[in-house]
């Protein structure tokens, strides 16, 4: 027996279902370079070769300048995080048939697109 009480909370059903669309997640950076300790104590006396050893190889080198000294800047870039999520950014009307009532309903579909966020230091 056909009830509309029963198609209507089958259809509700149905649209919070697909109404609410959320994926998020969060990865850590993959990189090449080693972690880092918990604390670094970098000073004016330190060697390049201590350098390199407390927290690996530059991403950059570049001269100081014109100076007389033979001097670099060396720059290090740790990705902190990167986060990936899905966001709603509209709604779409979707049809599709309905088994149960043998008829085509309409249904909102959210929209989404992928929204990434890095943080980065720069030292």
């Amino acid at each position: 027996m056909y009830s509309p009480s029963l198609q209507r909370s089958a259809l509700t059903s149905v649209t919070v279902g697909l109404s609410v669309f959320v994926v998020g997640g969060e990865t850590t950076a993959t990189t090449n370079q080693q972690e880092l300790p918990a604390e670094v104590s970098i000073t004016r006396d330190t060697t390049a070769i201590q350098l390199l050893e407390l927290i690996g190889e530059p991403d950059q080198k570049a001269p100081l300048g014109e100076t007389e000294l033979n001097a670099e800047v060396w720059t290090y870039n740790r990705i902190l995080f990167h986060r990936a999520e899905q966001v709603v950014t509209g709604m779409e009307q979707t049809t599709s048939y309905n088994p149960s009532t043998r008829a085509m309903i309409t249904l909102p579909t959210p929209v989404t697109e992928t929204k990434v966020t890095t943080a980065e230091e720069i030292t």
